[in-house]
């Protein structure tokens, strides 16, 4: 299902940007790095675009506006009760994020502590929010939501659903070419 919270988008998107940058330290075959380095250009392209629509749909409905925000509130809510709080978690992302991406040359041990870090922030969020979504009234106002946000994206933009389609093929074989890349030997040198 697609995630619509701005904080979980960012740690979804975060993954892809980690798993991008340790992917290119690692020594691999050229054409496999080309391979990868082009689905992940278009996932993220095709991503924005499901973005554009979602975001266009929110504007040119408030009441959809007014169910998100509720929605996020309740699951919010219900991680804080699992022992997470969500606001100061995407800061903690955010700032590991730009610590990547800052340009600075990092050493291999930050740059893998950093990593760590961020794993470990989202596997925190990941349990809290897997709790949450078992709170009954976040499972209804979440199916309701969906269906609602779905309607009002393939309203504002028909191709909504071969979008989303191409994004799943997209992020399956990105994993997979992820996969292989993990489990090919490691050149010496």
């Amino acid at each position: 299902m697609m995630k619509f919270s701005r904080h979980l988008s960012i740690l979804a998107l975060a993954a892809f940007v980690f798993a991008g940058t340790a992917y290119a330290q690692g020594p691999t075959k050229a054409s496999s790095d080309n391979t990868t380095t082009q689905l992940m250009q278009s996932y993220r392209q095709k991503t924005q675009e499901l973005r554009d629509i979602q975001q266009k749909a929110i504007k040119s409905n408030p009441k959809l506006a007014a169910e998100m925000k509720q929605l996020q509130a309740d699951v919010n809510t219900s991680m804080r009760a699992h022992g997470y709080d969500m606001e100061k978690g995407s800061k903690r992302a955010e700032s590991m994020i730009a610590k990547l991406k800052s340009g600075k040359k990092l050493s291999k041990a930050e740059r893998m502590l950093t990593m760590k870090s961020f794993q470990a922030e989202r596997q925190k969020m990941m349990k809290a929010r897997n709790a949450a979504m078992q709170d009954p009234k976040v499972q209804k106002d979440r199916k309701a939501f969906e269906a609602d946000m779905m309607a009002a994206m393939k309203k504002q933009d028909s191709h909504t659903g071969q979008l989303l389609k191409d994004v799943q093929a997209l992020r399956t074989k990105i994993m997979a070419a992820m996969a292989a890349q993990r489990a090919a030997p490691k050149s010496a040198g």
